[in-house]
């Protein structure tokens, strides 16, 4: 217990950014006192011991890409992520915030356990000092409902417009997708209505979010899809389910992924050792050790080639080539040349990228519009961008202007 408090208050305190925003990188240290990745070793496909990367972070429906073996294994406040050795990259995902790319400082140690801690964007700056107050996320340039926490009650809700409209009662609530939010309740997982209306009873033992009209649930430890009159519309029969992109779900059955349409017809083998959502027609899949991309009918539309590489957004995608990040198109054509210590994918027709320790954004014929000067900077969404300078976190518009 005291450990999960510690936990729960690092993550807490300094934290920063609004619902949709991307996580927060809060320390990366190799623990060499930590023998858990020797105690409970897992080995790779030749047999050599893997590294284990505790990820410790307060978030909904977290899952993990890159050179992961097996499942990952959840601990109080913390995610158990074996990775093969030799590792430079992790990317981290949850309905909870954007994806996050994280760039190890050094490739990871076979048997060597590492602590990765992330600030989950849900939470404001500090726990406030009358423990019967409540935190929740600033509200972001265009209003929502938010996520927050009743100290006094150690329960979850919502606001909009810093006004409670449903009461913290809930063990965890997630953020709303198609206008319901999973919530928890006594290690159960349901659905609500933005009137707090419980529209699919909290049975599941775990669940994701609402995508194009289905969500996936866990039932004794097997995933389906049930849709919001609560019918199960796809049998829970896989090892874990992901949510609907482009009509199509990735499915995780022994470890290898494939995807299935919503009828639950298998349309492209399970076969993969690491996959991605569908974007622009294009899925990210892993053949041995590197990536490519598949169509809709799953066949190689991009050879797998690249060391890592992130999903497709707005016709094109960031891959890795001899130690920095560029952008290809559809047809595998560089569009923009590998030069960026990291890259993120666009949005609003400008993307993130990071070079020599600062951040800025790029257009798609990779003019740097707006300087890599920040400390930090997360994606454009609906003309805005929040960033990170000397300390202080505030919105630019796309000509690199504060907005107030």
């Amino acid at each position: 217990m005291k450990k999960i408090i510690l936990i729960l208050f690092a993550v807490l305190c300094g934290a920063v950014g609004a619902v949709g925003q991307e996580a927060v990188v809060k320390g990366f240290d190799a623990a060499p006192m930590d023998l858990s990745a020797q105690q409970y070793a897992r080995q790779d496909r030749n047999g050599v011991k893997c590294a284990l990367v505790k990820v410790q972070v307060i978030a909904a429906d977290v899952r993990f890409q890159g050179n992961v073996m097996g499942d990952v294994r959840q601990e109080p406040g913390e995610y158990w992520v074996y990775m093969t050795d030799g590792t430079k990259f992790l990317k981290i995902l949850s309905s909870s915030f954007l994806p996050l790319m994280y760039h190890f400082p050094e490739p990871l140690q076979s048997g060597v356990t590492y602590q990765l801690t992330l600030q989950a964007p849900q939470f404001a700056a500090s726990a406030p000092a009358n423990a019967s107050e409540s935190i929740s996320a600033p509200a972001p340039l265009t209003k929502q409902y938010k996520q927050y926490l009743d100290f006094s009650t150690n329960k979850w809700g919502f606001k909009h417009n810093d006004v409670v409209v449903i009461p913290a009662k809930y063990d965890w609530v997630a953020s709303f997708h198609e206008d319901l939010a999973k919530v928890q309740t006594n290690d159960k997982c349901g659905f609500i209505d933005k009137s707090g209306n419980m529209i699919i009873p909290a049975i599941y033992d775990d669940a994701g979010y609402f995508s194009e009209g289905l969500a996936s649930v866990c039932i004794k430890d097997k995933y389906g899809f049930i849709d919001k009159s609560d019918s199960l519309v796809i049998p829970a029969k896989y090892d874990r389910t992901f949510q609907f992109s482009e009509g199509l779900a990735m499915v995780r059955n022994k470890g290898k992924y494939g995807y299935i349409d919503k009828k639950g017809n298998l349309v492209v083998p399970v076969k993969y050792n690491d996959a991605g959502d569908f974007n622009d027609g294009r899925a990210r899949v892993k053949i041995q050790e590197k990536y490519g991309y598949i169509n809709k009918t799953g066949s190689m539309a991009i050879l797998a080639n690249y060391v890592f590489a992130d999903d497709f957004s707005e016709g094109l995608v960031a891959v890795f080539i001899s130690g920095k990040w560029g952008y290809i198109d559809k047809e595998d054509t560089m569009v923009i040349p590998a030069k960026y210590d990291a890259a993120w994918g666009f949005k609003d027709g400008l993307a993130t990228v990071k070079v020599k320790g600062k951040y800025g954004f790029i257009d798609k014929s990779g003019n740097m519009v707006i300087p890599a000067k920040y400390d930090n900077a997360w994606s454009f969404s609906q003309g805005t961008a929040q960033v990170r300078l000397n300390g202080r976190n505030f919105y630019i518009d796309k000509n690199g202007n504060e907005v107030r």
